[in-house]
């Protein structure tokens, strides 16, 4: 429910500024089907991938907790990244000799398929699944080393992206989609990094806490308002400097600012959630008591 309510107010709030922003005129009907449909909030497809998550974790729950022991549970997370990932490794490479397929694969309309990637929309339950395992079992990787492969990773994956695309329009593939295996590693092993961070001398008083905790609280509420930001800080950006390498030095910048201001809106949405909260709350135990 607050995952729900958390996205109601946040559409309501991208719909009425981004129609005054570009003066387009909204209906009821329209504001009605953009919060129904998920498209109120610009990036709120989470919140409806989320929602169905959500329903089914029970289930996933009893398919992981019924198997018998790490090997069946190592084979589960092997197998849906073979369902959702390992094409975004395999699929992507063509057939034009090993030059052309590396380096240059947009100009070859022959990309050799080896496996099936029917299945790749179902990464969330990878990353769930991956998830289940590290709780149970933990990752013998520590934090500097786990750093240390993220960034190597990185580098690895910046070199291969810019070969892909050298002298071409960058183009869209799986690679570095939610399901590919750039994303998942990187996700993987900063995940793995923060859970293995030494937090014993970190109090509840401390700054470093109340911050992590409090942004950890704001964390949808940031990333549902941030089109907002987005739409207006980065297109006033494209004009003001039309070269996309130019923009780059500039991020330093626009990207803090972003995420405070959508930091500072996701925060008044919080209080604004937690008052109608507490005001139904007070409600239905007035009515239950009398």
């Amino acid at each position: 429910m607050k995952t729900y309510i958390t996205y109601l107010l946040a559409s309501v709030f991208d719909i009425l500024f981004l129609s005054c922003y570009t003066s387009e005129h909204i209906g009821i009907r329209t504001f009605i089907l953009r919060i129904l449909n998920f498209s109120g909030a610009g990036y709120s497809w989470y919140v409806e991938m989320y929602i169905g998550l959500f329903l089914i974790i029970p289930f996933l729950n009893l398919i992981y907790n019924g198997l018998k022991d790490k090997k069946q549970k190592q084979l589960l997370v092997a197998t849906m990244l073979f369902l959702t990932t390992i094409p975004s490794l395999l699929n992507i490479w063509g057939i034009d000799g090993p030059i052309k397929a590396i380096f240059f694969p947009t100009e070859s309309t022959r990309i050799l398929q080896i496996i099936p990637d029917y299945w790749q929309f179902l990464w969330p339950l990878t990353y769930y699944y991956i998830g289940c395992y590290l709780k149970e079992y933990g990752a013998k990787l520590s934090s500097g080393k786990s750093l240390l492969l993220f960034m190597g990773f990185l580098t690895i994956f910046g070199f291969f992206n810019f070969g892909r695309n050298y002298n071409n329009v960058f183009f869209g593939a799986s690679y570095y989609e939610w399901y590919g295996f750039e994303p998942l590693i990187l996700s993987v092993l900063t995940f793995i990094c923060i859970l293995n961070l030494d937090t014993s001398k970190i109090t509840e008083r401390t700054i470093l806490y109340k911050c992590f905790t409090k942004i950890s609280e704001l964390s949808l509420g940031i990333y549902l308002v941030s089109s907002v930001f987005d739409t207006i800080i980065y297109s006033k950006l494209n004009a003001y400097v039309p070269s996309v390498p130019g923009r780059l030095e500039y991020y330093v910048l626009v990207v803090p600012i972003v995420f405070l201001l959508s930091f500072i809106t996701s925060y008044i949405l919080h209080v604004i959630q937690s008052t109608l909260t507490r005001y139904v709350q007070k409600r239905y135990r007035y009515i239950s008591n009398h």
